[in-house]
């Protein structure tokens, strides 16, 4: 993040300089890499999370229990 912005006062130093941004549709974790043929980064975009199920459950209710 540039120096000064909101972006870089909260953003975490990370090792290998990913960056997590969580959005309604999930996680995606993007990383900028230099490019050793080319003047400016390189920027990788990872999706991390999806829905991969849906399920419901259907409890019937016994006799004599509430609801």
């Amino acid at each position: 993040a540039t120096p000064g912005t909101l972006a870089h006062r909260v953003a975490r130093q990370t090792a290998d300089g990913t960056l997590r941004l969580g959005t309604p549709a999930g996680v995606i974790t993007t990383q900028a890499v230099p490019a050793p043929d080319c003047a400016s980064p390189t920027v990788l975009l990872h999706r991390a999370a999806r829905r991969i199920a849906r399920a419901e459950l259907l409890v019937p209710v016994l006799e004599g229990r509430p609801a």
